[in-house]
């Protein structure tokens, strides 16, 4: 491509001086200038290429299952979509952590080194447990149709353990029973300081193959 716009640059300098001798030293073109043009569209041709490839952003996090109050700790790689060399157009990523419900929980900007960035989120103790959404992706994604397919999306499952408010065991006097047996079992129920469970009124549920009978 570079060879044919150099052919037809000189050949519109000949076309245009029909009448200047052939030997005249301002036909002469300087290899040194051919040289320096040949630079000049060689990186104009790099450079523009460049600018019509899309970025790609990955990202690794240290787990994907969190307890409230937990620090995701993750890496995240910008490269270029075609070569997966380290990006030479973002400077920064931004990285979004949302909740279940879609609310934005989270939003970060984080500068990229060498096509990679570190970061961490704290998962608030006072959040609620659910599947949450990490998202990271470059400003410059922003200008391609299919900018989805390179935006990194991860779901990060974050657990609330509820303690309970009772201990309770259930003791059955024999391992098995046989149809038409009496079942008969004891039930301990204590508070959390070990305490027994007094004058208190109890709803329960007696079930056999997942189907009430009490």
């Amino acid at each position: 491509m570079i060879r044919v716009f150099l052919l037809f640059l000189v050949s519109f300098f000949i076309g245009s001086n029909k009448n200047m001798p052939i030997n005249s030293p301002k036909t002469i073109i300087s290899t040194n200038n051919d040289t320096t043009l040949l630079d000049e569209l060689r990186a104009n041709y790099e450079k523009s290429s460049e600018l019509l490839t899309p970025e790609k952003v990955y990202a690794q996090l240290d787990k994907t299952l969190y307890q409230l109050g937990e620090t995701v700790w993750f890496s995240v790689f910008v490269r270029n979509a075609n070569t997966l060399e380290a990006t030479k157009m973002s400077e920064l990523v931004h990285v979004e952590l949302y909740h279940p419900n879609g609310t934005k929980m989270k939003d970060l900007t984080l500068a990229v080194n060498n096509g990679m960035a570190r970061g961490d989120i704290l998962i608030s103790p006072d959040w609620s447990g659910g599947v949450y959404t990490f998202k990271a992706f470059t400003v410059y994604q922003g200008n391609f149709d299919k900018k989805k397919e390179y935006i990194f999306t991860k779901k990060i499952t974050v657990q609330k353990v509820v303690l309970p408010n009772l201990r309770m065991k259930l003791d059955f006097e024999k391992e098995a029973y046989g149809a038409g047996d009496k079942v008969k079992a004891d039930l301990t129920l204590e508070t959390l300081d070990d305490s027994p469970l007094r004058f208190q009124t109890l709803d329960f549920v007696v079930k056999i193959a997942h189907r009430s009978i009490f």
